[in-house]
């Protein structure tokens, strides 16, 4: 007998005594020891708010017994258990298949949305897709599982499981849920999801190496490594090269300090490679009308005064020019720093500096918190 089929029988009262319908007792039964749900019961009624707990010596022998439903509802009939009270251990326990002997049939409803309420999934290349859709109902609903309006064979459970999800699999996925009652099926849909595989930021797994000195008009092939696939653009100090969008970017005739950098993105955004500074090494060379535009390296002296003979000291101007002394640092300038010097050690180390810079170089000179005089 199907569970509809037995709620066509007369209806047991809520007052009675179970063992007062044990025709009715034998389906009940029979669906308790499918699939060991006799065990999610005896969990419920440990938990029930009139407690049944069964010493371990008596679960062993409900266990080793032919069937353990059986003996497990002849423990409730010694208790003089009410059907209301049964239907409610069973209801308590999800036990749906047996509870449809017990009471009236009731309209299946989804009480859980694949994808709860998200419209859009994301899954990884190769994962495994779990889609759940819970329902209730007397008698319990049977499920369908659909990719589009196609059914899936083999998914009528209500987890939905595709392993090693491909480009294949992405769609959209719904849950048909069907609940067979006297003369009619009734049938609900769940909630479309669409599914799409996942998009990662692209990783570098080949990064530009952090420095590189070349020689004055030298060229230089700069390569990276990507992860997945990503749309590339090469920046030389800031700015975007044009046509540049491989994993090889090649420089030729580098005549000043360059700082090279690539940007990979794709749909889930944009990443940025190492920063690849490229020093041009100091090369002595005639200034002729082809080179003059191009700078060969970059000098700086910092002279920091901080004591006066007939001035009060300054706290400020070391730190100032350390300071000053790092921004140049990075900016690519070779930087002499200096403290305290008089106005005859001043001119001394200026003139020198001055014959240092070639020509096509930057000099900059700077003297901190000095007398006006030497202003």
């Amino acid at each position: 007998m199907s569970a509809f089929q037995g709620t066509m029988n007369r209806l047991p009262d809520p007052d009675d005594d179970i063992g007062d319908h044990m025709m009715i007792l034998r389906n009940v039964k029979a669906c308790l020891d499918t699939n060991d749900n006799w065990r999610t019961v005896v969990n419920v009624l440990a938990k029930f708010r009139l407690p049944v707990v069964f010493d371990p010596f008596v679960l062993r022998k409900m266990e080793m017994a032919s069937s353990p439903a059986d003996f497990l509802l002849n423990e409730l009939i010694m208790r003089c258990c009410k059907v209301k009270y049964l239907c409610e251990i069973l209801r308590n326990s999800s036990q749906y298949d047996a509870l449809s002997y017990l009471v009236k049939p009731e309209p299946v409803e989804i009480t859980k949305q694949p994808g709860g309420n998200e419209e859009v999934l994301q899954i990884r290349l190769g994962g495994d897709l779990k889609l759940h859709c819970e329902a209730i109902g007397i008698p319990p609903p049977t499920f369908q599982w659909y990719f589009g309006n196609v059914v899936l064979e083999n998914q009528t459970s209500s987890c939905l499981s595709i392993p090693s999800f491909s480009d294949n699999d992405v769609g959209e996925y719904h849950c048909s849920v069907m609940q067979q009652l006297p003369g009619e099926v009734r049938e609900i849909h769940s909630n479309v999801v669409y599914v799409e595989i996942m998009v990662h930021l692209p990783v570098f797994v080949i990064q530009l190496p952090k420095v590189l000195n070349v020689k004055f008009n030298e060229g230089v092939i700069l390569r990276i490594g990507i992860s997945s696939a990503a749309h590339l653009e090469w920046y030389k100090n800031n700015e975007l090269l044009q046509n540049e969008k491989s994993d090889v970017l090649q420089l030729s005739n580098i005549t000043e300090n360059t700082v090279i950098v690539c940007r990979a993105s794709n749909s889930a955004g944009e990443v940025f490679s190492d920063r690849c500074r490229i020093n041009v090494m100091p090369h002595e060379f005639e200034l002729t009308n082809n080179n003059q535009n191009f700078t060969t390296a970059k000098f700086a002296i910092l002279i920091a005064n901080e004591k006066y003979d007939n001035l009060n000291r300054l706290y400020t101007p070391a730190y100032d020019a350390s300071t000053l002394a790092n921004i140049l640092i990075r900016l690519n300038f070779q930087v002499l720093t200096l403290k305290n010097l008089t106005k005859d050690e001043m001119k001394v180390v200026l003139k020198k500096f001055c014959q240092l810079i070639l020509p096509g170089s930057y000099g900059l000179k700077i003297l901190k918190s000095t007398p006006k005089s030497l202003r």
